[in-house]
């Protein structure tokens, strides 16, 4: 995935876990595993060479769900990865 805008790569804050992207392409909320806060907007701040704007099928690639945008939260990992 390539950023578009890098100053809104991520963000977190005391109500927020990590945020991916200035529209939220990904958020993990307080309370993300007992509410559904947590959404996806994907892709906002990162492109997405097969969808250009958000849809269904963009937030299935990050939620698996089939409706909506907000989700219940089971697990998450964040990964960083360094091209040398």
């Amino acid at each position: 995935m390539n950023l578009i805008d890098e100053k809104s790569a991520i963000f977190n804050s005391v109500n927020f876990g990590p945020t991916f992207g200035a529209g939220a392409d990904l958020a993990i909320c307080h309370n993300g595993n007992t509410e559904k806060t947590s959404y996806c907007e994907f892709p906002y701040s990162y492109a997405n060479s097969r969808y250009k704007e958000s849809s269904q099928h963009t937030t299935a690639l990050f939620t698996g769900q089939k409706t909506g945008n907000h989700f219940l939260l089971k697990e998450w990992e964040v990964w960083k990865v360094n091209f040398e």
